[in-house]
């Protein structure tokens, strides 16, 4: 999801597995996130694996001058799985890459 401000992403769940897959919801403009953008709550286990054709990724970005927004999982377990030979990561993450 993306916007000015960016949407919001829920996720609720047992368990939740991941692989190679990217939940992202980015700010595009100058309005801050209104708080949390990503929000998963499961009630088993997380895991994440990246792979030969894409990281694994739950991210909040901002290209703007406003503010990404809030990660937030809660689960019994996270997990996460790089793989280095393919030099792809498995990562959670709230940043900017605006130069502004």
């Amino acid at each position: 999801v993306e916007g000015d401000p960016g949407g919001a992403i829920f996720v609720r769940s047992g368990d939740l597995f991941l692989n190679q897959s990217i939940f992202r919801a980015s700010t595009n403009g100058s309005a801050n996130h209104g708080g949390t953008a990503i929000d998963v709550e499961v009630t088993g286990d997380v895991r994440m694996t990246a792979g030969p054709l894409a990281v694994a990724e739950f991210g909040a970005s901002t290209f703007g001058r406003g503010n990404a927004g809030n990660v937030r999982i809660m689960a019994d377990n996270l997990e996460l799985i790089g793989a280095p030979a393919f030099n792809a990561n498995a990562n959670i993450g709230s940043r900017s890459f605006s130069t502004a």
